[in-house]
This record gives structure tokens, sequence and C-alpha cells, in this order.
């Protein structure tokens, strides 16, 4: 009997005759999946209780492990974008464990706001990247379509090179003053939430 979606807790085994006598012997083996993929910080099903992911970090997490009728089918992540630039989340199932989508949020008021989304399929590695990201915090939902196992998620942030202008500076009153010869730099195009 091989069992490859046990969760953490404390099992019974029944063994029951059918007929006859004798002696039986009976082997318990565990593979631990940890020591290749570390669980994320558990709860973080919603995205108040995320894991922080560092900028330029890979994290481990686990999906699809169930030990009463409690199945971990869905993992929050959390990072912070320091100022205007592109993100690369790249995602990567392992073992039996196929993943629907990975998710990108913005949060305002309590509400989160989806920003982009890339489906994965079944084992597929793959890279979101969104190229419009403004300052703040970001939510990554990963959602579990079938199987078990863990994966990895990496975080890369690019910064756009030039210097911010001061906002704002959307209506002329607001204008920036260029004095002559000089050169400025500015961004347009970045966002948070719409």
């Amino acid at each position: 009997l091989e069992v490859t979606d046990v969760a953490p807790g404390t099992y019974y085994i029944l063994i029951e005759r059918n007929g006859g006598q004798g002696g039986y012997k009976l082997s318990y083996k565990f593979t631990p999946l940890s020591a290749q993929y570390p669980n994320d910080n558990e709860p973080n099903d919603s995205y108040d209780k995320a894991s922080f992911v560092k900028r330029g970090n890979t994290v481990t997490g686990q999906l699809g492990y169930y030990y009463w009728d409690n199945r971990d089918t869905k993992d929050y992540h959390k990072i912070e974008v320091p100022r205007n630039g592109t993100i690369k989340l790249t995602l990567a199932p392992k073992g039996e464990l196929s993943i629907t989508y990975m998710t990108l949020y913005a949060l305002k008021d309590g509400k989160l706001n989806q920003r982009n989304y890339i489906y994965l399929g079944n084992g597929d590695t793959k890279t979101l990247e969104v190229d419009n990201v403004a300052p703040g915090t970001y939510y990554i939902l990963v959602e579990r379509n079938g199987g078990q196992g863990g994966y990895t998620l990496q975080y890369i942030f690019e910064q756009n090179p030039y210097a911010t202008d001061v906002e704002p500076n959307d209506t002329y009153d607001k204008a920036i003053s260029l004095a002559k010869g000089n050169t400025v730099a500015g961004h347009l195009g970045y966002y948070y939430w719409d």
C-alpha cells in the first residue's frame, strides 16, 4: 500500500483476517517531501496570511497533501515592488503536482484586484513577466489543479533605468520646469491598482 498524498498526523492501520491462521510482517517506510521542497509557512490560504518572498529569492512550497478532509489546494505569497519596473515570477511544480494558475493581485481597501495571470498546466515551469508594475505590495496566488508535490517560486525584479519624474505632473499647472540645455527623465505607463 503506497499513499503519496499524506499530510502530517497520526494514522492507524487495520489488518483484518480473511481466514486461516498464522503470522505476518508489517513494515513502514516514510519518504519526506520536505527534504527536497520544504513546505511554505501554513496556513497561507488567504492573502492576509501570505508568505513573504524577498526580491531575488526562490522559495519552496507544497500543495495537494491532506490528513482528514483538509487538502491544501492554494498558497498565497506576497512581494514588495520598490519602484517602477518589471517583475518575473517563475513557478516550477515538482512531483505529481499540477498547477492551474499563478495569479498576481494588487490590494486596495481590503479588496484584491487581478493584475495578471498565467496558466501552467501539467508539470509545466513557466514565468509570468509583468513589465508595468508600480511600487507596492503584490500578492501571488498559486492554485493546485491535481496531484500533490512541491514547487519552487522565484521572484526577480528589474527596475526602470531612468530617474522618476516628480509626480503628480499630469496637468500643465504641475509641469516640471526644464532649463535650457538640461535633460530630464520620467516614467509613464506603470500602475498598481488600475
